[in-house]
């Protein structure tokens, strides 16, 4: 019997427990702050990848992309890119979209609201100029927004995109119930779960670099099981 009162709240748990580094996860907004998790009408599903400071792309993940044939996004923050002069060569051959991540890669509940607005305008306006494009979509850092950061992304028309329950390359890809007496019990792999909401508009995040040789299996899998099941890819 579970001690949990709703999804979230066990997701939250999950987080806590499972996170080697610490960070409390349960303090994510992306579940009530209304994020994008899908794009409705959609009849493909959306691999994100967010691309984060102190991370390294990972040659196999970008082979895997260019190999399969598979759109993509990326989520950038301006201080990876400006610091990766290389980039466009690498994501050479692939077929991906361009879209905002931050500046800095503060969390915005930690950061005033004027620096609030400097991480979300810099980091549009970089994109924009550098990839030559018109950024739609945005993610929060640790998928943590405030009201006040929401706001900017509203006036300037750009849509807080979060994603489909859970991380796809996460440290551990395994949902853990408490139970009544407080012991934690192994119940389920997350993508066994995943399986039975696989639906078309889901968008799903992966990361470039920072999980290393996971994230090639783990989207290689992923994709594997979309194509078994005719579901078909898209960029935002």
């Amino acid at each position: 019997m579970s001690i949990f009162k709703s999804y979230n709240d066990f997701v939250k748990k999950e987080h806590e427990i499972t996170d080697s580094i610490g960070q409390i996860y349960g303090k994510r907004a992306k579940d009530n702050d209304g994020s994008l998790q899908q794009i409705d009408g959609s009849k493909s599903v959306y691999i994100t990848f967010d691309y984060c400071p102190e991370t390294d792309l990972k040659e196999s993940v970008l082979n895997l992309l260019r190999s399969e044939g598979i759109p993509c996004t990326f989520f950038i923050s301006t201080k990876s890119i400006k610091e990766d002069k290389g980039f466009e060569k690498k994501i050479n051959g692939i077929d991906y979209s361009i879209q905002g991540h931050s500046h800095e890669h503060y969390t915005a509940n930690e950061i005033s609201n004027p620096t609030q607005k400097e991480e979300i305008v810099k980091n549009l306006e970089y994109l924009n100029k550098r990839f030559k494009t018109s950024v739609k979509y945005y993610r929060f850092p640790n998928g943590i927004s405030t009201p006040y950061s929401m706001g900017i992304l509203t006036e300037k028309g750009i849509k807080a995109t979060s994603w489909f329950n859970g991380i796809m390359d996460s440290r551990t890809r395994t949902y853990f119930d408490l139970s009544v007496d407080g012991k934690v019990e192994k119940i389920a792999d997350k993508f066994d779960l995943l399986k039975t909401n696989m639906l078309p508009g889901k968008i799903f995040l992966f990361h470039l670099g920072d999980n290393g040789d996971r994230t090639t299996k783990y989207l290689r899998e992923f994709i594997t099981y979309c194509k078994e099941n005719k579901l078909t890819f898209a960029k935002l």
